[in-house]
């Protein structure tokens, strides 16, 4: 596996403005996202299956992700 083949928590910005339900369900979308991308949790399902040369790159990633996800859960908006 490399590191374009993991789901990463993206959103192209043309799709901005057509999400619906969002704050409906972004509490649970957000805590869904910090358990995918949890580092320990992380580490241990998935990155042994990640070509070597992408491992720190990839952990750098999942860390960008949890920094971020917290922030939102964090802030409220």
């Amino acid at each position: 596996m490399r590191f374009a083949d993991i789901p990463w928590p993206v959103l192209p910005p043309e799709l901005s403005g057509r999400l619906r339900g969002w704050e409906e369900g972004r509490k649970d979308k957000l805590r869904e996202t910090m358990l995918r991308f949890h580092p320990d949790k992380f580490e241990g399902r998935i990155l042994k299956l990640v070509a070597e040369d992408e491992r720190e790159t990839v952990m750098e990633a999942v860390g960008i992700v949890v920094r971020v996800v917290s922030g939102l859960m964090g802030d409220g908006k």
